[in-house]
């Protein structure tokens, strides 16, 4: 079993102000950030063992949840309707922040859900359907490296 490996030689771009700027789908924005400017090639395309995958087309997104109960409802849904292959939930975790111009601090759960990155959009208006949060935290992570049957199954647990 190999590992994929793709790294992102000291570009620095910040994908998620620039998608939303840009109107570019998260996709593309990936896409372009793991292109060496200086060759033209992706930079995913580095492989160990002789295992070739598309590492830029997985994502972990990260969802925080007032509760268990919340957070296990929309990982029911998500895996149900095939946006997200598995979802693993954590906590309670500790959170920190500005809120209406006010520090905060709360307990939360953090669901990791594994998907395509095609599969965001979508994901995202799923999970604002039923979030009790006004402004949750929504954000997609690369999945940079991962061994070739999990990135399958990932893929093969997803629409599409």
């Amino acid at each position: 079993m190999g590992i994929v490996h793709s790294t992102a030689n000291n570009l620095d771009c910040d994908l998620w102000s620039q998608t939303a700027a840009t109107g570019r789908s998260l996709e593309f924005r990936i896409q372009q950030f793991y292109t060496s400017t200086e060759s033209g090639l992706p930079l995913c395309d580095h492989v160990c063992n002789n295992v070739r995958m598309d590492v830029n087309r997985f994502i972990q997104v990260q969802i925080t949840f007032p509760t268990q109960e919340s957070a296990l409802s929309t990982a029911a849904q998500l895996v149900e309707r095939r946006l997200a292959a598995c979802a693993q939930i954590l906590g309670p975790i500790r959170s920190v922040y500005t809120w209406n111009g006010n520090r905060e601090e709360s307990t939360e759960i953090l669901l990791l859900a594994k998907t395509k990155t095609v599969l965001f959009d979508e994901l995202v208006t799923a999970v604002h359907a039923q979030h009790p949060y006004e402004c949750p935290q929504i954000v997609a992570l690369p999945i940079v490296a991962g061994t070739q049957n999990y990135l399958q199954w990932v893929n093969d647990n997803t629409q599409f």
